[in-house]
């Protein structure tokens, strides 16, 4: 009977460990479901103490963050792979979040002193971010409200690698009305492994989102200091936009400030318990990160073979690496005497044109790897590889995929106006040839999505010499027109 109460006693005891445990994790979790509340460090370490000093020997700790823009489906209203469809703004979407990590990590590097009280010290931020990957999501709710009941499950289903990164969403949100101005007002939410953030892109506030991405990543560990964050040394006043530069206020400061307090509950938060999860190393080397975009098959061009890859949104890098090989099927193997390899030092990726970057000669109807490594100068590196096809595009393109390409005026001295129908959804690459040599000039579009229909685009002629082109239209379902034009300033 002694031996029943002992094992039920051990049995109780152990159950009541596996609950607290389990009642941890769940809160964790679940923390931060709207913009004002943080999850709880009070167990990790008591921050709040008078005149805290800083502790800049800790490392810093790096946390890869993949961007997301909701597009509306003919990929309008929001930053897309080749241009930002906003009047005088020349970023693409790889470009704008590339701008907004560095600008959030020079935010960091740059702390202020507090505005409210200016005799703080300006402690280490103990983190910073690496931007992990950019993702355009084509969709009819592009359109939406944090309030909307399936707005965390809807981006819940885009999220990438959520256990291991965070993810950002910029969308447009057209109820988010500034009563005094009658126009749109930003606004942000975090939400566990996503956070969003809304009408960044219609308002055009350069670092606005760099800013927002800060304070809502923040918010894994504070809360608002005007609604109770447990630091005795922020303003409790909200002051909108005053001499509280806060960044976990509501602050319109481009440089900012976070407390003694505020930075030790952050360094807890990330060193323990469910946010750990997202730190992918720390140290005084910044963590470089390999990424670009390539379609899984293009068309073969008019006078030579051509694969772009996107990697503007490669992050850290001083150098970059290029292998191509050709192989013998999806996933397979390299085919001897295909292999290419060379380093490109002191250059950051950007967009690339492998035949023209490498000499690379690409058959049509084959299949090609494709290897972006990047590195730094204190030893960082990170890969990532893609596999696409040259494939020919010999099927009549007016019965499947496109007709109508007109050029006008043609000769142009300052643009020129491509017009063409698209007979069903599809991606468009526009390629421009010396029509004597044969060599690629410009690839304005590459891969850019359209919907069915007819189409325009203006084309700018100011950086191409006089002289005779051709210019391509690849379509991704397999058709391909071009035309001669001529450029005459």
């Amino acid at each position: 009977m002694k031996k029943i109460q002992q094992f039920l006693a051990l049995y109780l005891k152990t159950l009541a460990c596996i609950l607290l445990f389990f009642t941890y994790f769940v809160e964790s979790v679940n923390t931060q479901q709207d913009c004002g509340t943080s999850s709880s460090v009070s167990e990790i370490i008591d921050c709040n103490q008078a005149n805290l000093p800083c502790d800049n020997s800790k490392p810093i700790k790096y946390i890869k963050i993949n961007v997301h823009y909701l597009l509306t489906p003919d990929g309008k209203h929001n930053f897309t792979e080749t241009k930002s469809n906003r009047s005088g703004d020349l970023m693409n979407g790889y470009e704008r979040a590339d701008y907004l990590i560095h600008d959030a990590n020079w935010m960091m590097d740059n702390l202020q002193p507090y505005g409210f009280n200016p005799s703080l010290p300006v402690c280490q931020v103990p983190v910073r971010f690496v931007l992990s990957g950019v993702y355009f999501h084509r969709t009819s709710n592009w359109d939406i409200n944090y309030n909307w009941s399936q707005y965390a499950t809807f981006l819940n289903s885009l999220q990438v690698n959520p256990n291991e990164e965070l993810n950002f969403f910029f969308h447009y949100d057209h109820t988010q009305i500034n009563q005094s101005t009658g126009g749109l007002n930003h606004g942000g939410i975090h939400q566990g492994s996503h956070s969003s953030i809304w009408n960044d892109w219609d308002l055009n506030a350069t670092n606005y989102g760099s800013r927002t991405i800060c304070h809502e990543v923040f918010h894994s560990a504070l809360s608002h200091p005007f609604q109770g964050d447990n630091c005795d040394d922020t303003n409790t006043q909200s002051s909108w936009c005053g001499t509280d530069n806060n960044v976990m206020s509501y602050t319109c400061h481009y440089w900012w400030n976070l407390t003694p307090c505020q930075i030790c509950n952050l360094s807890a938060i990330f060193s323990t318990g469910y946010y750990a999860r997202f730190v992918a190393g720390q140290g005084d080397c910044p963590i470089v990160n390999a990424f670009f975009d390539v379609p899984s098959e293009i068309c073969a061009g008019l006078t030579t073979n051509e694969i772009g890859i996107q990697a503007s949104a490669s992050f850290n890098e001083d150098n970059y690496l290029l292998e191509i090989d050709r192989i013998d099927g999806p996933g397979g193997n390299p085919i001897p005497g295909t292999h290419f390899s060379q380093w490109y030092w002191n250059q950051k990726a950007g967009y690339i044109l492998l035949h023209q970057r490498t000499g690379y000669n690409f058959q049509t109807d084959r299949l090609y790897r494709i290897k972006l490594g990047v590195s730094n100068s204190c030893g960082q590196y990170h890969e990532m590889t893609k596999e696409t096809k040259i494939k020919s595009c010999t099927v009549d393109p007016e019965s499947c995929c496109i007709s109508q390409l007109l050029l006008s005026p043609n000769p142009s001295s300052i643009e020129i106006n491509i017009s063409y129908t698209l007979n069903a959804d599809q991606n468009i690459s526009i390629f421009v040839f010396d029509a004597y040599t044969g060599n690629l000039v410009d690839n304005p579009y590459y891969n850019f999505a359209q919907n069915e229909g007819s189409q325009q685009i203006t084309y700018p002629l100011n950086e191409i010499p006089n002289g005779l082109y051709w210019l391509q239209l690849n379509t991704s379902l397999g058709g391909i027109q071009h035309l001669l034009f001529s450029v005459s300033h």
